[in-house]
Protein backbone atom coordinates (compact mmCIF):
# COMPACT_ATOMS: atom_id res chain seq x y z
CA UNK A 1 0.00 0.00 0.00
CA UNK A 2 1.22 3.60 -0.92
CA UNK A 3 0.15 6.84 0.46
CA UNK A 4 -1.12 8.48 -2.62
CA UNK A 5 -2.88 11.17 -0.85
CA UNK A 6 -1.48 14.40 0.95
CA UNK A 7 -5.06 14.28 3.61
CA UNK A 8 -4.23 14.86 7.20
CA UNK A 9 -6.85 16.20 8.50
CA UNK A 10 -10.71 15.80 9.04
CA UNK A 11 -12.99 18.76 9.89
CA UNK A 12 -13.68 20.77 11.58
CA UNK A 13 -17.37 19.33 12.09
CA UNK A 14 -19.94 21.30 13.81
CA UNK A 15 -21.54 19.43 16.73
CA UNK A 16 -25.20 19.65 17.16
CA UNK A 17 -26.01 18.10 20.84
CA UNK A 18 -27.02 14.69 18.97
CA UNK A 19 -24.40 13.58 16.16
CA UNK A 20 -21.43 11.25 17.91
CA UNK A 21 -19.22 9.83 14.84
CA UNK A 22 -17.06 12.10 13.00
CA UNK A 23 -15.48 10.29 9.75
CA UNK A 24 -11.55 11.05 8.92
CA UNK A 25 -10.60 10.40 5.48
CA UNK A 26 -6.62 9.37 5.71
CA UNK A 27 -5.26 5.69 6.94
CA UNK A 28 -3.93 4.79 10.15
CA UNK A 29 -2.13 1.82 11.36
CA UNK A 30 -3.37 2.19 14.69
CA UNK A 31 -6.21 4.18 16.98
CA UNK A 32 -3.34 5.90 18.46
CA UNK A 33 -2.86 7.48 15.39
CA UNK A 34 -5.79 9.64 15.43
CA UNK A 35 -5.97 13.14 17.69
CA UNK A 36 -9.14 14.38 18.24
CA UNK A 37 -9.08 18.02 19.28
CA UNK A 38 -12.68 19.99 20.69
CA UNK A 39 -12.65 23.24 20.45
CA UNK A 40 -15.69 26.04 22.50
CA UNK A 41 -16.99 28.84 21.12
CA UNK A 42 -14.53 31.47 23.15
CA UNK A 43 -11.61 29.63 21.04
CA UNK A 44 -10.41 27.30 23.90
CA UNK A 45 -9.36 23.74 23.28
CA UNK A 46 -8.97 20.32 24.71
CA UNK A 47 -7.22 17.24 23.77
CA UNK A 48 -9.77 14.45 23.71
CA UNK A 49 -8.52 11.28 25.50
CA UNK A 50 -8.25 8.20 23.37
CA UNK A 51 -10.69 4.91 24.80
CA UNK A 52 -11.70 7.54 27.47
CA UNK A 53 -13.83 10.32 25.23
CA UNK A 54 -13.46 8.59 21.90
CA UNK A 55 -12.67 5.37 20.14
CA UNK A 56 -11.74 4.65 16.73
CA UNK A 57 -12.86 2.13 14.01
CA UNK A 58 -11.52 1.95 10.38
CA UNK A 59 -7.67 1.11 11.48
CA UNK A 60 -5.91 -0.35 8.39
CA UNK A 61 -8.40 0.91 5.95
CA UNK A 62 -6.93 2.83 2.98
CA UNK A 63 -10.30 5.15 3.06
CA UNK A 64 -9.56 6.51 6.31
CA UNK A 65 -12.62 4.96 9.27
CA UNK A 66 -14.47 7.41 11.76
CA UNK A 67 -14.18 8.24 15.56
CA UNK A 68 -16.68 7.45 18.46
CA UNK A 69 -17.46 10.37 20.85
CA UNK A 70 -18.29 8.81 24.25
CA UNK A 71 -21.09 11.99 24.15
CA UNK A 72 -22.62 14.37 21.67
CA UNK A 73 -21.06 16.97 22.11
CA UNK A 74 -23.34 20.48 21.93
CA UNK A 75 -24.14 22.98 19.68
CA UNK A 76 -21.45 25.76 19.85
CA UNK A 77 -18.19 23.04 19.82
CA UNK A 78 -16.21 22.02 16.90
CA UNK A 79 -14.20 18.69 16.21
CA UNK A 80 -10.73 18.55 14.42
CA UNK A 81 -9.71 15.03 13.49
CA UNK A 82 -5.80 15.00 12.95
CA UNK A 83 -2.90 12.65 11.92
CA UNK A 84 -1.02 11.67 14.87
CA UNK A 85 2.21 9.50 14.14
CA UNK A 86 4.74 9.47 16.85
CA UNK A 87 8.26 9.95 15.41
CA UNK A 88 9.56 6.88 16.23
CA UNK A 89 11.16 3.82 14.69
CA UNK A 90 10.19 0.41 15.65
CA UNK A 91 11.21 -1.06 12.44
CA UNK A 92 14.12 -4.03 13.21
CA UNK A 93 16.36 -5.63 10.33
CA UNK A 94 18.36 -8.30 11.08
CA UNK A 95 21.57 -8.56 8.90
CA UNK A 96 21.18 -11.34 6.56
CA UNK A 97 17.72 -12.08 7.57
CA UNK A 98 14.49 -12.74 5.89
CA UNK A 99 13.05 -9.39 3.77
CA UNK A 100 9.27 -8.49 4.15
CA UNK A 101 8.25 -5.99 1.33
CA UNK A 102 5.45 -5.33 3.34
CA UNK A 103 7.23 -4.59 6.63
CA UNK A 104 9.19 -2.21 4.69
CA UNK A 105 6.53 -0.59 3.05
CA UNK A 106 4.51 0.05 6.23
CA UNK A 107 7.73 1.80 7.63
CA UNK A 108 7.82 4.04 4.59
CA UNK A 109 3.98 4.61 4.86
CA UNK A 110 4.76 5.86 8.13
CA UNK A 111 7.47 8.30 7.16
CA UNK A 112 5.28 9.33 4.74
CA UNK A 113 2.53 10.07 7.68
CA UNK A 114 4.48 12.06 9.34
CA UNK A 115 5.71 14.21 6.93
CA UNK A 116 2.42 14.93 6.32
CA UNK A 117 1.79 15.31 9.83
CA UNK A 118 4.37 17.98 9.70
CA UNK A 119 2.88 20.01 6.79
CA UNK A 120 -0.14 20.52 8.31
CA UNK A 121 1.53 22.07 11.46
CA UNK A 122 3.49 24.49 9.63
CA UNK A 123 0.30 24.92 7.46
CA UNK A 124 -0.41 26.57 10.34
CA UNK A 125 2.38 28.83 11.18
CA UNK A 126 3.47 32.27 10.24
CA UNK A 127 6.82 32.16 8.15
CA UNK A 128 9.19 34.78 6.82
CA UNK A 129 9.44 35.25 2.58
CA UNK A 130 11.86 33.19 1.06
CA UNK A 131 13.78 36.42 0.11
CA UNK A 132 14.77 37.70 3.60
CA UNK A 133 17.81 37.53 4.61
CA UNK A 134 19.74 35.00 6.44
CA UNK A 135 20.02 35.97 10.28
CA UNK A 136 17.63 38.97 9.63
CA UNK A 137 15.40 39.85 12.69
CA UNK A 138 11.80 39.48 11.55
CA UNK A 139 9.71 42.06 12.71
CA UNK A 140 5.83 40.70 13.80
CA UNK A 141 4.30 43.71 13.40
CA UNK A 142 4.95 44.29 9.45
CA UNK A 143 2.28 42.37 8.11
CA UNK A 144 3.91 42.93 4.14
CA UNK A 145 6.43 39.51 5.93
CA UNK A 146 3.26 37.29 6.97
CA UNK A 147 0.78 38.15 4.14
CA UNK A 148 1.84 34.68 2.43
CA UNK A 149 0.01 32.74 4.56
CA UNK A 150 -3.08 34.72 4.56
CA UNK A 151 -4.24 31.58 1.92
CA UNK A 152 -3.27 28.91 4.98
CA UNK A 153 -4.84 30.46 7.57
CA UNK A 154 -8.23 30.86 5.94
CA UNK A 155 -8.10 27.21 5.20
CA UNK A 156 -8.62 26.64 8.60
CA UNK A 157 -12.00 28.06 9.79
CA UNK A 158 -12.16 26.47 13.33
CA UNK A 159 -8.88 28.73 14.34
CA UNK A 160 -9.96 31.68 12.16
CA UNK A 161 -13.58 31.29 14.25
CA UNK A 162 -11.37 31.18 17.58
CA UNK A 163 -9.36 34.15 16.65
CA UNK A 164 -12.54 35.97 15.48
CA UNK A 165 -14.53 35.16 18.64
CA UNK A 166 -11.32 36.49 20.76
CA UNK A 167 -11.39 39.92 18.29
CA UNK A 168 -15.32 40.36 19.58
CA UNK A 169 -14.35 40.23 22.56
CA UNK A 170 -11.77 42.47 22.56
CA UNK A 171 -14.08 44.56 20.31
CA UNK A 172 -16.23 44.33 23.29
CA UNK A 173 -13.57 45.70 25.72
CA UNK A 174 -12.77 48.58 23.19
CA UNK A 175 -16.13 49.51 23.32
CA UNK A 176 -16.52 49.70 26.91
CA UNK A 177 -13.20 51.39 27.35
CA UNK A 178 -14.86 53.91 24.63
CA UNK A 179 -17.86 54.39 26.85
CA UNK A 180 -15.25 55.08 29.82
CA UNK A 181 -13.43 57.21 27.87
CA UNK A 182 -16.88 59.28 26.67
CA UNK A 183 -17.92 59.44 30.68
CA UNK A 184 -14.27 60.72 31.21
CA UNK A 185 -14.32 63.38 28.82
CA UNK A 186 -17.99 64.72 29.94
CA UNK A 187 -16.63 65.06 33.24
CA UNK A 188 -13.26 66.95 32.16
CA UNK A 189 -15.81 69.63 30.98
CA UNK A 190 -16.65 70.48 34.51
CA UNK A 191 -12.71 72.17 33.96
CA UNK A 192 -12.91 75.55 32.84
CA UNK A 193 -9.12 74.43 31.76
CA UNK A 194 -7.69 71.72 29.17
CA UNK A 195 -6.11 69.94 32.06
CA UNK A 196 -4.21 66.69 30.03
CA UNK A 197 -4.07 66.82 25.87
CA UNK A 198 -1.86 64.77 23.13
CA UNK A 199 -0.02 65.03 20.81
CA UNK A 200 0.99 62.24 18.51
CA UNK A 201 3.14 61.10 15.99
CA UNK A 202 3.27 57.50 13.61
CA UNK A 203 7.70 57.83 13.59
CA UNK A 204 9.27 57.17 10.20
CA UNK A 205 12.17 54.89 9.98
CA UNK A 206 15.09 56.27 11.86
CA UNK A 207 13.04 59.15 12.85
CA UNK A 208 14.34 61.40 16.09
CA UNK A 209 12.89 64.87 15.25
CA UNK A 210 9.50 65.73 15.76
CA UNK A 211 7.76 69.08 15.43
CA UNK A 212 5.12 70.03 17.31
CA UNK A 213 3.36 72.05 15.41
CA UNK A 214 2.52 74.25 18.58
CA UNK A 215 4.27 76.22 20.91
CA UNK A 216 4.02 74.62 24.42
CA UNK A 217 3.49 76.89 27.47
CA UNK A 218 5.53 74.79 29.68
CA UNK A 219 7.24 71.82 28.16
CA UNK A 220 8.99 70.61 31.95
CA UNK A 221 5.43 69.62 32.38
CA UNK A 222 4.69 67.65 30.17
CA UNK A 223 5.56 63.64 29.15
CA UNK A 224 6.75 61.65 26.72
CA UNK A 225 5.85 58.29 26.03
CA UNK A 226 7.32 55.87 23.13
CA UNK A 227 5.64 53.12 22.12
CA UNK A 228 3.19 53.35 25.39
CA UNK A 229 5.99 53.38 27.69
CA UNK A 230 6.74 56.66 29.68
CA UNK A 231 10.37 58.25 29.96
CA UNK A 232 11.50 59.89 33.51
CA UNK A 233 10.68 63.84 33.13
CA UNK A 234 14.26 65.33 32.37
CA UNK A 235 15.79 62.41 31.41
CA UNK A 236 18.67 61.36 28.55
CA UNK A 237 15.98 59.57 26.18
CA UNK A 238 14.73 63.21 24.97
CA UNK A 239 14.87 66.81 24.85
CA UNK A 240 11.67 68.55 24.58
CA UNK A 241 11.56 72.33 24.03
CA UNK A 242 8.69 74.52 23.47
CA UNK A 243 7.94 73.46 19.54
CA UNK A 244 10.02 70.71 18.82
CA UNK A 245 10.58 66.76 20.84
CA UNK A 246 13.83 65.13 20.02
CA UNK A 247 14.47 61.45 20.55
CA UNK A 248 18.21 60.50 22.19
CA UNK A 249 17.61 56.93 19.70
CA UNK A 250 15.76 56.91 16.25
CA UNK A 251 12.62 55.22 16.46
CA UNK A 252 11.58 52.34 14.06
CA UNK A 253 9.15 52.76 11.21
CA UNK A 254 5.00 52.57 12.54
CA UNK A 255 6.09 53.37 16.15
CA UNK A 256 4.41 55.31 18.46
CA UNK A 257 5.56 58.48 19.68
CA UNK A 258 3.20 60.94 21.95
CA UNK A 259 3.27 63.93 24.00
CA UNK A 260 1.36 64.23 27.12
CA UNK A 261 0.37 67.98 27.64
CA UNK A 262 -0.39 68.70 30.64
CA UNK A 263 -1.97 72.34 31.46
CA UNK A 264 -3.15 74.87 34.10
CA UNK A 265 -6.41 74.64 34.79
CA UNK A 266 -8.89 75.36 37.07
CA UNK A 267 -11.77 72.82 38.69
CA UNK A 268 -15.67 75.02 37.96
CA UNK A 269 -17.11 75.36 41.45
CA UNK A 270 -14.32 73.29 43.38
CA UNK A 271 -13.75 74.15 46.84
CA UNK A 272 -11.19 76.68 47.97
CA UNK A 273 -9.18 75.13 50.81
CA UNK A 274 -8.42 78.58 52.12
CA UNK A 275 -11.84 78.98 52.59
CA UNK A 276 -12.67 76.04 55.26
CA UNK A 277 -15.91 74.63 53.55
CA UNK A 278 -17.60 78.38 54.13
CA UNK A 279 -18.17 78.06 49.74
CA UNK A 280 -20.27 74.95 50.13
CA UNK A 281 -23.22 76.15 48.12
CA UNK A 282 -25.92 73.95 50.77
CA UNK A 283 -24.49 73.52 53.82
CA UNK A 284 -27.99 72.19 55.24
CA UNK A 285 -27.47 69.64 52.53
CA UNK A 286 -23.99 68.64 52.93
CA UNK A 287 -24.51 68.16 56.48
CA UNK A 288 -27.52 65.83 55.78
CA UNK A 289 -25.71 63.87 53.01
CA UNK A 290 -22.27 63.43 55.78
CA UNK A 291 -25.18 62.18 58.62
CA UNK A 292 -24.60 65.06 61.12
CA UNK A 293 -27.80 65.48 62.79
CA UNK A 294 -28.65 69.27 64.41
CA UNK A 295 -26.25 69.25 67.01
CA UNK A 296 -23.52 70.09 64.18
CA UNK A 297 -24.59 73.89 63.75
CA UNK A 298 -25.20 74.14 67.93
CA UNK A 299 -22.73 75.70 70.52
CA UNK A 300 -21.53 74.21 73.54
CA UNK A 301 -22.90 75.68 77.11
CA UNK A 302 -25.94 75.76 79.58
CA UNK A 303 -27.77 78.20 77.72
CA UNK A 304 -30.79 77.92 75.74
CA UNK A 305 -30.41 75.36 72.81
CA UNK A 306 -26.48 75.00 73.46
CA UNK A 307 -25.35 71.18 73.71
CA UNK A 308 -24.07 70.81 77.04
CA UNK A 309 -20.00 69.58 77.37
CA UNK A 310 -18.32 68.18 80.32
CA UNK A 311 -15.96 70.56 82.24
CA UNK A 312 -12.46 70.03 83.09
CA UNK A 313 -13.06 67.68 85.72
CA UNK A 314 -15.30 65.40 83.24
CA UNK A 315 -18.39 66.58 85.34
CA UNK A 316 -21.41 68.47 83.91
CA UNK A 317 -21.72 71.80 84.65
CA UNK A 318 -24.40 73.53 87.10
CA UNK A 319 -27.73 73.14 84.93
CA UNK A 320 -31.49 73.47 85.49
CA UNK A 321 -32.32 69.98 85.86
CA UNK A 322 -36.38 70.26 86.77
CA UNK A 323 -37.25 68.29 83.33
CA UNK A 324 -34.67 65.53 84.05
CA UNK A 325 -36.45 62.01 84.93
CA UNK A 326 -35.46 59.26 86.95
CA UNK A 327 -33.87 61.53 89.43
CA UNK A 328 -34.20 62.12 92.87
CA UNK A 329 -34.96 66.02 93.64
CA UNK A 330 -35.44 67.87 97.03
CA UNK A 331 -38.44 70.22 97.57
CA UNK A 332 -37.02 70.65 100.67
CA UNK A 333 -37.68 70.75 104.59
CA UNK A 334 -40.63 71.98 106.23
CA UNK A 335 -40.64 72.86 110.31
CA UNK A 336 -44.33 71.43 111.58
CA UNK A 337 -44.05 72.82 115.52
CA UNK A 338 -46.78 75.17 115.83
CA UNK A 339 -49.65 74.72 112.99
CA UNK A 340 -52.22 72.05 112.26
CA UNK A 341 -51.00 71.77 109.01
CA UNK A 342 -48.43 73.02 106.17
CA UNK A 343 -49.29 72.76 102.52
CA UNK A 344 -45.91 72.29 100.72
CA UNK A 345 -45.76 73.56 97.28
CA UNK A 346 -43.11 73.70 94.54
CA UNK A 347 -43.97 70.48 93.15
CA UNK A 348 -43.52 70.14 88.64
CA UNK A 349 -46.11 68.84 86.90
CA UNK A 350 -43.74 66.23 85.54
CA UNK A 351 -43.38 63.96 89.17
CA UNK A 352 -43.80 60.69 88.99
CA UNK A 353 -43.17 59.57 92.26
CA UNK A 354 -43.17 61.67 95.45
CA UNK A 355 -41.31 60.42 99.34
CA UNK A 356 -42.51 62.57 102.44
CA UNK A 357 -40.37 61.40 105.32
CA UNK A 358 -42.21 62.89 108.69
CA UNK A 359 -39.39 63.16 111.74
CA UNK A 360 -39.95 63.58 115.33
CA UNK A 361 -43.50 64.92 114.63
CA UNK A 362 -45.18 65.55 117.94
CA UNK A 363 -48.15 66.57 119.27
CA UNK A 364 -49.33 67.50 122.95
CA UNK A 365 -49.68 65.48 125.66
CA UNK A 366 -53.07 63.03 125.76
CA UNK A 367 -54.20 63.71 122.12
CA UNK A 368 -55.84 60.84 119.89
CA UNK A 369 -55.32 62.67 116.60
CA UNK A 370 -53.27 61.08 113.85
CA UNK A 371 -51.20 62.62 111.49
CA UNK A 372 -52.76 62.65 107.93
CA UNK A 373 -51.56 63.39 104.44
CA UNK A 374 -53.55 64.74 101.60
CA UNK A 375 -52.86 65.81 98.07
CA UNK A 376 -54.32 69.07 96.35
CA UNK A 377 -54.25 70.76 93.32
CA UNK A 378 -54.12 74.70 92.05
CA UNK A 379 -57.44 74.88 92.63
CA UNK A 380 -56.82 73.53 96.14
CA UNK A 381 -56.12 70.49 98.55
CA UNK A 382 -58.06 67.33 98.35
CA UNK A 383 -60.59 66.24 101.53
CA UNK A 384 -62.84 63.70 99.99
CA UNK A 385 -62.41 60.86 97.94
CA UNK A 386 -59.47 58.42 99.48
CA UNK A 387 -60.01 54.78 99.79
CA UNK A 388 -57.83 52.58 101.46
CA UNK A 389 -57.02 51.19 104.68
CA UNK A 390 -54.97 51.94 107.89
CA UNK A 391 -53.51 48.96 109.75
CA UNK A 392 -52.07 49.69 113.10
CA UNK A 393 -50.57 47.47 116.13
CA UNK A 394 -50.92 49.14 119.51
CA UNK A 395 -48.60 46.86 122.09
CA UNK A 396 -51.62 46.96 124.87
CA UNK A 397 -55.03 46.58 122.48
CA UNK A 398 -53.26 44.38 119.73
CA UNK A 399 -54.16 45.99 115.88
CA UNK A 400 -56.92 47.74 114.41
CA UNK A 401 -57.87 49.13 111.03
CA UNK A 402 -59.39 52.63 110.02
CA UNK A 403 -60.92 53.67 106.03
CA UNK A 404 -59.44 56.05 104.82
CA UNK A 405 -61.89 59.01 103.53
CA UNK A 406 -60.32 62.46 103.85
CA UNK A 407 -56.63 61.80 103.84
CA UNK A 408 -53.80 59.45 104.03
CA UNK A 409 -53.54 58.79 107.99
CA UNK A 410 -50.54 57.60 109.63
CA UNK A 411 -51.88 56.48 113.59
CA UNK A 412 -49.40 58.34 116.05
CA UNK A 413 -50.60 58.83 119.27
CA UNK A 414 -49.51 61.53 121.63
CA UNK A 415 -47.67 62.34 124.42
CA UNK A 416 -45.35 65.18 123.12
CA UNK A 417 -41.81 64.65 122.20
CA UNK A 418 -41.10 61.60 124.23
CA UNK A 419 -43.64 59.74 121.66
CA UNK A 420 -43.06 61.56 118.57
CA UNK A 421 -43.88 59.84 115.16
CA UNK A 422 -41.50 58.65 112.33
CA UNK A 423 -43.42 58.26 109.13
CA UNK A 424 -42.28 57.61 105.17
CA UNK A 425 -45.00 58.20 102.97
CA UNK A 426 -44.45 57.26 99.09
CA UNK A 427 -46.65 58.49 96.84
CA UNK A 428 -46.58 57.02 92.76
CA UNK A 429 -48.45 58.16 90.00
CA UNK A 430 -50.58 55.42 88.60
CA UNK A 431 -51.79 56.79 85.31
CA UNK A 432 -53.13 60.36 84.94
CA UNK A 433 -54.12 61.92 88.03
CA UNK A 434 -54.70 58.54 89.33
CA UNK A 435 -52.27 58.74 92.69
CA UNK A 436 -51.50 55.59 94.88
CA UNK A 437 -50.61 55.97 98.73
CA UNK A 438 -48.21 53.87 100.71
CA UNK A 439 -46.80 54.81 104.27
CA UNK A 440 -44.96 53.35 107.36
CA UNK A 441 -45.23 54.87 110.60
CA UNK A 442 -43.45 54.30 114.26
CA UNK A 443 -43.84 56.26 117.44
CA UNK A 444 -43.53 55.01 121.27
CA UNK A 445 -46.54 52.63 121.34
CA UNK A 446 -47.70 51.90 117.90
CA UNK A 447 -46.60 50.67 114.40
CA UNK A 448 -48.33 50.16 110.72
CA UNK A 449 -48.62 50.79 107.54
CA UNK A 450 -51.14 52.44 105.44
CA UNK A 451 -51.92 51.76 101.42
CA UNK A 452 -54.65 53.69 99.74
CA UNK A 453 -55.06 56.05 96.51
CA UNK A 454 -56.83 58.92 95.24
CA UNK A 455 -57.64 60.43 92.25
CA UNK A 456 -57.61 64.38 91.78
CA UNK A 457 -59.43 66.78 89.42
CA UNK A 458 -56.11 67.90 88.06
CA UNK A 459 -52.87 68.24 87.86
CA UNK A 460 -50.54 67.22 91.25
CA UNK A 461 -49.13 70.71 92.65
CA UNK A 462 -49.36 70.48 96.42
CA UNK A 463 -49.11 68.21 99.50
CA UNK A 464 -50.63 69.04 103.02
CA UNK A 465 -49.05 67.40 106.04
CA UNK A 466 -51.50 68.32 109.35
CA UNK A 467 -53.86 66.07 111.96
CA UNK A 468 -56.81 64.96 111.26
CA UNK A 469 -58.64 66.67 114.38
CA UNK A 470 -57.08 70.01 113.48
CA UNK A 471 -54.96 69.99 116.71
CA UNK A 472 -51.77 71.90 116.74
CA UNK A 473 -48.25 70.02 115.98
CA UNK A 474 -45.72 70.74 118.43
CA UNK A 475 -42.47 69.29 116.58
CA UNK A 476 -40.99 67.74 113.62
CA UNK A 477 -40.18 68.70 110.12
CA UNK A 478 -41.27 67.14 106.74
CA UNK A 479 -38.72 66.39 104.20
CA UNK A 480 -40.25 66.33 100.95
CA UNK A 481 -38.54 64.39 97.84
CA UNK A 482 -39.53 63.88 93.97
CA UNK A 483 -38.86 62.58 90.57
Amino acid sequence: MTISSETNRSGPYSCNGATTIFPFQFKVYAASHVKAILFSSDGSQSVLALNTDYTVTGVGSDTGGSIVTSVAYPAGKTLTILLNVPFTQDIDLENQGAYYAETIERGLDLMAQRVLQLAEKIKRAFTAPANIADGAEIDPTLLEQIAGNAGAIANYKDEAQAAATSATISAANAQTSATAAAASAATAQTFSGVARRIISFTAAAGQTVFPLGETLANPAACDVYHEGVKFPQGSDNYTLTSTTLTLANAASVGEKVEVFVISSFAVAGALVPANNLSDVSNQAAARTNLGLGSAAVKNTGVAAGNVIALDGSAKLPAVDGSQLTGLVRSVGSVPLAGAAFKDITGIPAGARRITIDLTAVSRATGTADSLQVQLGTTAGVVTTGYAGTLFGVNAAVGYGTTALSAGALVGCGGGGASNACYALYELFNLSGNLWKVVAHFADGTRAGFTVGYVSLPGVLDRIRVGTDTGANMTGGNAYVYWE
